[in-house]
């Protein structure tokens, strides 16, 4: 079973139930507020997203990404980087919201997906991809490193508050260490004689 395309036909058919039902939102979007009355927006929260555009980069991303790191690692693996990397990321905006004083709304797979892109720039950092608009090839390790300064400039001075910068910080480095635990056995020379 392909996961890559199973995790985005769910995050769709969420998507669409959102759309049908307006307030089926509210019982899946991630509130810190009801972080413990309504556990289950740690995970259902990674499938749910405020608009369209949300919905197609984190697809797009997730799907030539994460094909890459399911076929690399195997599927189970994947599975627990996805959901791992997206419920560190709600923790880490759970704790940033009480830092702040007030609940913040979140909703996306954003942080499950950088924590995909975190274990691949462990596991073939020198991968080049590229970023549209930009037609410059760039490495993956520098992509990500200037994601993670991006992502730092926005909470420091309140760049587009209304992204979560902070979960996409928190499922990025849990990616990153992650993908330290996997490199001994899934490193470039792997998949390169695995393949």
């Amino acid at each position: 079973m392909n996961y890559t395309l199973l995790l985005i036909v769910i995050c769709s058919v969420v998507y669409i139930l959102e759309l049908i039902w307006g307030q089926f939102v509210y019982y899946v979007v991630f509130d810190p507020s009801h972080a413990l009355n309504m556990p289950w927006q740690f995970i259902t929260s990674l499938f749910a997203h405020g608009s369209f555009m949300h919905l197609f980069i984190n697809m797009y991303v997730l799907f030539f990404f994460g094909i890459k790191l399911e076929r690399w690692i195997g599927g189970l693996n994947f599975l627990k980087v996805f959901f791992i990397s997206g419920i560190v990321g709600n923790i880490v905006h759970l704790i940033y919201s009480n830092i702040l004083g007030y609940p913040i709304l979140s909703l996306g797979a954003s942080g499950a997906v950088c924590g995909i892109l975190g274990v691949l720039a462990v596991l073939e950092p020198n991968m080049t991809i590229m970023i549209f608009p930009i037609p410059i090839p760039i490495k993956l390790k520098t992509a990500v490193g200037l994601f993670a300064i991006f992502e730092i400039i926005c909470i420091v001075f309140s760049i587009l508050p209304f992204i979560g910068h902070d979960a996409h910080l928190g499922g990025l480095f849990t990616g990153l260490l992650l993908g330290k635990m996997f490199e001994k056995k899934y490193g470039i020379q792997h998949y390169i004689h695995g393949n």
